[in-house]
């Protein structure tokens, strides 16, 4: 009997499970690909917020005219609904960060020194709560821990 034909169907099968393995590892590459690319655009929009959302910008331009400029921060004359709205979009980066879903080198990028600032500022302040206390911000202070670290020269 003459078994030619069933070692050439074999071959073809082991041929075309190697490709079907080749495709399905291209199409994993490419599935990260783009989800890596979606979470960049989610982040860039998540940021950009900051500069683009209507309240964003009303509360930002409010707690700086009680400020005077930026020059004193003074808790009798800074909106606490204001802080708060404000911290809570920082904080929301920082857990869609801790998370996976934002990209931190990207969030990092655009907002590190804003988000230094209003958690220097307003969460660890001395006298601890002068502004508002740092429970419920976690995830923002974390960040901004990590982040401050990752300037700070290290001891040779």
């Amino acid at each position: 009997m003459n078994q030619l034909p069933f070692w050439i169907s074999a071959a073809a099968t082991c041929g075309i499970f190697v490709a079907a393995a080749v495709q399905l590892q291209l199409i994993r590459s490419q599935i990260r690909l783009n989800a890596d690319e979606n979470r960049q655009r989610a982040t860039v929009a998540a940021c950009e917020r900051f500069d683009t959302d209507p309240v964003i910008h009303q509360i930002t331009k409010r707690i700086w005219t009680a400020s005077a400029g930026g020059k004193h921060y003074d808790p009798d004359h800074i909106d606490t609904h204001d802080l708060i709205a404000l911290l809570n979009y920082f904080d929301a980066l920082a857990i869609g960060v801790e998370q996976g879903f934002y990209d931190e080198a990207v969030v990092k990028a655009h907002m590190s020194i804003i988000i230094a600032h209003a958690v220097s500022t307003f969460i660890l302040t001395e006298p601890s709560g002068r502004f508002v206390k740092a429970e419920g911000y976690e995830a923002l202070v974390r960040l901004h821990d990590k982040w401050r670290a990752d300037r700070e020269p290290t001891a040779a």
